[in-house]
């Protein structure tokens, strides 16, 4: 009985990791995708200044 239960709270604690994962990924990926925004903005208000 005791196994039974040690066994369900492993497999939970492993689906708990792997959203942890799929979690920090996201954030990382987003936070490259802010990144990636702001240079672009960044480059295009450089090239206005070059034109005026």
């Amino acid at each position: 009985m005791s196994s039974i239960s040690g066994k369900r709270t492993v497999k939970k604690s492993r689906n708990f990791s792997t959203i942890c994962l799929l979690a920090l990924y996201l954030y990382r990926l987003s936070l490259a995708f802010q990144f990636m925004l702001i240079n672009s903005t960044n480059d295009a208000i450089l090239f206005q200044n070059i034109d005026n």
